[in-house]
C-alpha cells in the first residue's frame, strides 16, 4: 500500500493533491481507506477522462446522432412457424453440447425502489416474494436439467454490491446451481471529475466512484478470467441480459439458434415501443452497420414520426437482451470501447469537509456502452419478440416498470401457460388473472414443459387461492469427504491461477509492445536533428550542383536516402511538404510570418524543418513560415 508521501507525490504529478486535503483530520482507518483508494486509481485512465472532459468543455463536437450520416430503421426479423422451429432446433443442439453461457449485468443497487441492497436481491415473486436472482438462476438450472449440460452463470457485480451479492447467493445455496457453475466478476469503478478535471471526494476520507457502465463488462470479463473460463468450457455463444427483468427467457433456444445459424457476432432482441416517448434505445442502420441510438438523441418529431401504415417509423427498441459470439467478446475486450461523459448530480464535500448533495448536476461521470461494440461487428441480427412474454423490468418504485406492474405481468404470463395446459384461470377485463400466480422455472420453464409436468401426473392447482407451483427441494446430499472437498478447492485455485497467468502474459506482451514503441519513438526523435543537418547541407550544396560541390551533394543525398529507408522500417515517414497549402496545425507549427505577396494569407511559403510521422501519428510537426495578412499588419502599424 502507498504511504502518505508517495500518494501525495503521485497525486501532485496529476494535479490531484486536493484528495489529501483533509489528511490531518482523519483517523487511522480513514487514512488507510483513502490511501487504498488512491493506490487503485488508474492514473493513465484518469488522464484519458480529463482529456475527454476538456474537449467537451472546449465545445468539441460530441459526435451524436445528428452529426453523423443519415440513419434508417434497422432490418428486424420475426421468428415464427417453421423458421422458429428450425432456429430452436439449432439452439437446443448448442445447449445439449454445453456451448452456451449466460451473463447477467447486476452491478446496481435497489435505491430507486427504496430497497437497501443489490437490485438482484429485490423480491418480485407474486406469491413467494422470491428475488430477481431466484428467477434467473432457476431458469438456468431448468435448462441444465432439461438439456443435460450446465449453462454457466456469469454474474457481473460492482464494487458497491459484490460482497453482498456473493453472500446472498451463498445464503440461498446458489438457488440450486452448482457453485462451480456460478462465476462472479466485478466491473471497474471510475472517479467522477468536477468541471476543472479534479477528482470528487464524497467524504473527507473517500473518493466518489461510479461504475464504468455496462460496456465495462468487456474489460471485466478479461480481467477476472471469465473469458478464459468460457474458452476452457468450450462456450461459443453468450446470452446477455440485465438483472431487473425477470420475464426474460434466459438462453432462449430459438434466439440462440438463429444467432448461431447466421454466424452472427451480435444478436439483439427488440420489441415494439410502448409509446413514442418510451426510453428505449432504437436499433438503426447507418452506413451499412447496425447501431443502437439512445432515445435522448431523437427529437420529439423523430420519436413521433409514423409510416403510412400508422406504425412508428422508429418502432423497435432494444431492451438489453443479446447473444454475443464468445470470440467476438474476446476481440472487443482486447480492443476496448470508447468512453462517454455524462453531467450528473454527485455528492461532494465542501471546504469544511461536509458532504453536500447537490440539487443540480455538478460533476462528470464516465461510462462505456456495450452497444458501441456494434461498430466492430460483422453480422448483426435483430430479432423481434413479444414484450408481454419477455419484458417487464423493475426500474421505478411506482407507475410503469415498477414492482407492481412486473408482478402483474408475471402472473399474466403464467396464467397463459396454465390456460394452454387446460387449467381454468379467471381473468379480469384487461386479461390479468384474478389470482396471484407464480411458477418456479425448475417446475416448468415454458408452456410446453408445464403441460408435460401435468401430463406426467403433477398435481394441478386448486380451484381457489393463490397459485404457487414450486419444485420440491432435493434431499440433502451425503457429506462430501474432506479429501474430495480439498481436491475441488485445489482444482478451482488451479483454474484461477491459469486464468491469472494468461492475463499476466497478455499484459506483459502489451507492456513490452508499448515499451518498444516508445523506445523507437524516443530514439528516432533523437536522430532527426542529424537528418535535419543533412537536409541543410544538401540545401547549401544545391547551388554548386554543376560544379565542385556535385560529389558532396550526391554523397549527402545517398546518406539521406539511406537514413529515410532505415526510418521507414520502423514506421517513420516524412510529412509531405506543406508549402503552397493552408497551415494545418495538426502537422505543422508556424514559427514566423512573411509578407511575400505571392501567397494567400495563412498559406505556407517556406518549410524550415521537416515534420515526421511514426506509425501514422505525428512524431514531430514541421516548422514553417506562413504568408502574413497585410490587413492585420497594416492595423498593427496604425
Amino acid at each position: 500500500m502507498l504511504d502518505h508521501d508517495s500518494a501525495l507525490a503521485l497525486l501532485k504529478a496529476h494535479g490531484q493533491e486536493h484528495v489529501l486535503a483533509f489528511w490531518d483530520e482523519l483517523d487511522e482507518t480513514g487514512r488507510a481507506g483513502l490511501l487504498a483508494q488512491v493506490g487503485e486509481i488508474d492514473f493513465d485512465a484518469l488522464e484519458t477522462t480529463r482529456a475527454l472532459l476538456a474537449s467537451r468543455e472546449a465545445g468539441a463536437p460530441a459526435g451524436g446522432a445528428a452529426a453523423k450520416a443519415p440513419m434508417e430503421p434497422a432490418p428486424v426479423i420475426e421468428l415464427g412457424g417453421l423458421v422458429r422451429e428450425a432456429a430452436r432446433a439449432v439452439g437446443e443442439a448448442e445447449l445439449r453440447a454445453g456451448r452456451v453461457g449466460a451473463i447477467v449485468v447486476a452491478g446496481g443497487q435497489g435505491s430507486r425502489l427504496g430497497f437497501d441492497g443489490p437490485k438482484g436481491c429485490y423480491p418480485v415473486g407474486p406469491v413467494s416474494d422470491a428475488p430477481l436472482f431466484f428467477f434467473h438462476a432457476r431458469k438456468l438450472l431448468a435448462l441444465a436439467r432439461h438439456y443435460g449440460k450446465p449453462v454457466p452463470f456469469y454474474v457481473m457485480t460492482s464494487r458497491t454490491n459484490d460482497a453482498a451479492t456473493r453472500a446472498f447467493f451463498a445464503e440461498n445455496g446458489n438457488f440450486g446451481l452448482p457453485a462451480g457453475d456460478v462465476f462472479f466478476f466485478s466491473q471497474a469503478m471510475w472517479p467522477a471529475l468536477d468541471p476543472d478535471g479534479r477528482i470528487v471526494l464524497d467524504a473527507p476520507d473517500h473518493v466518489f466512484l461510479g461504475p464504468d457502465g455496462h460496456g465495462g463488462m468487456l474489460a471485466a470479463l478479461e480481467r477476472s478470467g471469465a473469458l478464459a473460463d468460457m474458452r476452457r468450457r468450450g462456450i461459443e455463444s453468450v446470452f446477455y441480459f440485465q438483472v431487473d427483468n425477470p420475464m426474460v427467457e434466459v438462453a432462449d433456444p430459438a434466439f440462440v439458434g438463429w444467432h448461431v445459424a447466421q454466424k452472427a457476432d451480435v444478436s439483439i432482441k427488440v420489441c415494439a415501443k410502448r409509446d413514442p416517448q418510451e426510453g428505449l434505445g432504437v436499433v438503426v442502420e447507418r452506413g451499412g452497420r447496425t447501431e443502437i441510438v439512445e432515445y435522448t438523441e431523437f427529437t420529439d418529431e423523430q420519436k413521433n414520426e409514423r409510416l403510412p401504415s400508422g406504425e412508428l417509423r422508429w418502432k423497435y427498441g432494444s431492451v438489453a437482451i443479446h447473444v454475443f459470439a464468445r470470440a467476438f467478446l474476446e476481440r472487443e475486450a482486447a480492443a476496448g470501447l470508447p468512453l462517454h461523459v455524462a453531467h450528473k448530480k454527485v455528492p461532494h464535500v465542501d471546504a469544511d469537509g461536509k458532504t453536500v448533495k447537490p440539487a443540480a448536476p455538478n460533476a462528470y461521470k464516465f461510462e462505456k456502452f456495450i452497444f458501441d461494440c456494434l461498430a466492430d461487428a460483422g453480422t448483426v441480427c435483430n430479432v423481434a419478440f413479444d414484450r408481454e412474454e419477455e419484458f417487464s423490468p423493475v426500474k421505478n418504485a411506482e407507475g410503469n416498470d415498477s414492482p407492481a406492474t412486473c408482478r402483474a405481468d408475471l402472473s399474466r404470463k403464467w396464467a397463459r401457460w396454465l390456460r394452454a395446459a387446460g387449467v381454468e384461470v379467471p381473468l379480469d377485463d384487461r386479461g390479468y388473472p384474478l389470482r396471484k400466480i407464480e411458477i418456479d422455472p425448475v417446475f416448468a420453464h415454458d408452456a410446453r414443459s408445464l403441460a408435460a409436468r401435468f401430463a406426467a401426473g403433477a398435481a394441478r392447482p386448486a380451484a381457489e387461492g393463490d397459485i404457487l407451483l414450486a419444485e420440491p427441494a432435493p434431499a440433502e446430499p451425503p457429506p462430501v469427504p474432506a479429501a474430495e472437498e480439498e481436491l475441488a478447492r485445489a482444482k478451482d485455485r488451479l483454474l484461477r491461477l491459469q486464468a491469472d497467468f494468461d492475463n499476466y502474459r497478455k499484459r506483459q506482451a502489451r507492456d513490452r509492445a508499448d515499451w518498444i514503441r516508445q523506445a523507437n519513438a524516443d530514439l528516432i526523435e533523437a536522430l532527426l536533428p542529424v537528418l535535419d543537418q543533412t537536409d541543410h547541407a544538401i540545401a547549401a550544396l544545391e547551388p554548386q550542383a554543376d560544379g565542385a560541390g556535385k560529389p558532396w551533394l550526391e554523397g549527402f543525398e545517398i546518406v539521406r536516402k539511406s537514413f529515410l529507408q532505415a526510418l521507414a522500417k520502423f514506421g517513420a515517414e516524412p510529412i509531405a511538404s506543406p508549402v503552397g497549402k493552408p497551415l494545418d496545425p495538426a502537422t505543422a507549427e508556424a514559427v514566423s510570418t512573411l509578407a511575400t505577396g505571392k501567397a494567400a494569407p495563412g498559406e505556407v511559403v517556406f518549410e524550415t524543418r521537416k515534420g515526421y510521422t511514426l506509425g501514422g501519428k505525428v512524431l514531430r510537426a514541421a516548422q514553417v513560415v506562413v504568408e502574413a495578412d497585410p490587413d492585420a499588419a497594416a492595423a498593427d502599424k496604425e
